[in-house]
This record gives C-alpha cells, sequence and structure tokens, in this order.
C-alpha cells in the first residue's frame, strides 16, 4: 500500500472529529508514504484523541504495533510508482531490478519483455526505420527502458528504489551510413506531475484493442508552431518511454518514421498488428513552419505531411 497525500493517515474527518482507524486490523503490510515532509505532517500532535491515528503509533517499532502483533513497516524516503494496463504492449523503465519471481508477482504469470536491440534494424523507404525488440529472458534490469505486456490488469509497480536525476537511461541504435540515430529514453528524472512533454518530431508508441487483436502504433508528437514554440501538448509520464531520430548534428529529425517487430524467440515474431507512424495530418513547410492540414491553397515547392516529403508544383 502506498499513501501520496497531505492528510492524516488512517483517519476521516467529520465535523470536528476523527472517525476510528479503517487500517487497524492491517496486518504484515509495507506502507510507503510519499516522503519525509508528508510523514512528518502526521506527527502526534498535542490533542491526545488523535495519538493513536498519528505515525509513530503505527511503526513496526512502536510497542503498540508489536504487541498487537501488526507487523507492519512504513517507509517515507520516497517511492517510484509505474502503472501499466493488462494484455497489451507498452513502454515501461523501472528503478530497480526485478528477477522473473518479481515480475511475477508485480504483473502475473507469462508476462512479457521486450528490449530494443542496440544493433539490429532496417531501413524501409517507405516505413522508415524499423527497430527490433527481444523478448528478455532473464532479470528485468533497473533504468533500461523496455516493452511490457502484463497478464494482469491496472498493475500499478511500487518501489523503493529510485531513479536517476536526468534521462540518461537510453538505449540508441546508430545508422552510420545514413548518419541517423534513433534514440528509445525512459523518463526517469523529476519532472512535472503531468510527465516529460515531448518536443516537436519526438515519439511516443500507443497500443490498443479492438476485436481481439491488439495493435501499436508510433506517433510523432507534433508543435503548431515548432519555429517558436518546439513543445507540444503530448506528455510521457515518469516510468515510461518515447523515442526520436537524430542526425549527426543532433538535431531531431522530423520527416523519419518508425515501425518495429518483436521477436519473441528465435524461431517466432509476436503477432501484432503493426499500423505505420503517422503525425495527425499536419502540414510544414520544409523550414518547420505549421501551415494547416488542407492541401488547398498550399504555395509552390517541398511540403511535409505525416513525416513524408511532398511537391507542390
Amino acid at each position: 500500500m502506498y499513501i501520496q497525500t497531505d492528510y492524516k493517515p488512517y483517519c476521516k474527518i467529520e465535523g470536528e472529529k476523527l472517525k476510528s482507524n479503517p487500517f487497524r486490523e492491517v496486518r504484515g503490510v509495507t506502507f510507503y508514504v510519499k516522503s519525509e515532509e508528508v510523514y512528518k505532517t502526521f506527527m502526534t500532535t498535542d490533542n491526545d484523541y488523535v495519538k493513536d491515528d498519528s505515525w509513530p503509533k503505527f511503526d513496526a517499532n512502536d510497542e503498540k504495533n508489536i504487541k498487537e502483533g501488526r507487523r507492519n513497516e512504513y517507509n517515507y524516503a520516497g517511492f517510484e510508482l509505474v502503472s501499466t494496463t493488462g494484455n497489451k504492449w507498452q513502454t515501461a523503465v523501472f528503478p530497480k531490478t526485478m528477477n522473473a519471481t518479481k515480475l511475477a508477482q508485480y504483473y502475473g504469470p507469462e508476462t512479457k519483455v521486450a528490449r530494443m536491440s542496440a544493433d539490429e534494424y532496417t531501413y524501409d523507404e517507405e516505413k522508415g526505420y524499423i527497430v527490433c525488440f527481444k523478448e528478455v529472458d532473464g532479470d528485468v534490469e533497473a533504468n533500461v527502458p523496455l516493452l511490457i505486456k502484463p497478464t494482469w490488469e491496472n498493475c500499478l509497480y511500487v518501489g523503493d528504489g529510485h531513479y536517476p536525476d536526468d534521462r540518461s537511461n537510453t538505449i540508441s541504435v546508430e545508422d552510420k551510413d545514413r548518419g541517423y540515430v534513433i534514440n528509445m529514453i525512459g523518463v526517469t528524472s523529476s519532472v512535472t506531475d503531468d510527465g516529460y512533454t515531448l518536443t516537436h518530431g519526438q515519439i511516443y508508441l500507443r497500443s490498443w484493442i479492438e476485436n481481439g487483436e491488439e495493435f501499436l502504433r508510433f506517433y510523432q508528437a507534433v508543435s503548431d508552431n515548432p519555429t517558436e514554440n518546439p513543445a507540444t501538448d503530448v506528455r510521457v509520464r515518469k516510468g515510461k518511454c518515447y523515442f526520436e531520430v537524430r542526425d549527426r548534428n543532433n538535431d531531431i529529425v522530423t520527416f523519419k518514421t518508425l515501425d518495429y517487430q518483436i521477436d519473441e524467440n528465435v524461431t517466432g515474431v509476436e503477432e501484432v498488428q503493426r499500423a505505420p507512424a503517422v503525425q495527425d495530418g499536419r502540414i510544414y513547410s520544409i523550414t518547420g513552419q505549421y501551415e494547416g492540414t488542407s492541401l488547398e491553397g498550399l504555395p509552390k515547392g517541398v511540403h511535409i505531411m505525416n513525416g513524408r516529403k511532398f511537391v507542390v508544383k
């Protein structure tokens, strides 16, 4: 159980009185508190009637906790949360290494994990770069971006590990011949509650179930005015991942798209419907100026839509 609130624990306020502790009978549970600052807001006050509901009275070493055999523990050094949805592929990055047993405990038996290969890719003129994800058989390493397909619905990972302070957790695939690098980046920094805001041209992955079939698609985040405001309205939560393609100058490339394959083992490929990467019908000039969504009235020259160049003559 985790607690992320500014209210007192185990109490419900009705009028000016506190109701009895709803967790009084809880046994053998670790409570993860948001931070030590939040913990201190719940310290015992001078009012006798709230003492039994303060944090010290539920501490693992407290006499009452020991006497009643509660065996409860409290971790207020901070923790990380990673939420997932069952039975479909999604991105994730975890603060602590997990073995197969832990993975099954959190996400269910037969949960699948795949990691992007750093040295395998295919370049296709129509589909762009096709990156390859390999199934992970051993431990799920900490701070490594990956794909996960849980078998349990709506899982919430709560861990007492901590992410690094920056978004340095990256797997890169380099195309030396063409001068491009594809990055898969785990969001692990102290971002806002809304998550990391993608910049123009960065890519995110979405999946959905339709008629019993799973679909995966890469989307390229688009800013209405990338010259003046490169940030978009697309946010990726902490514990999730995004993608990008960069050129030799380390600039984000907006006219290259991504596709994928997921190799479960040497003999087979995951049966997932692959939908091509798209933007959303917005049209840009070759310099990145937003030009709307209609093909009518465009000036002569080269334009970009859905990651593809086209010419108006």
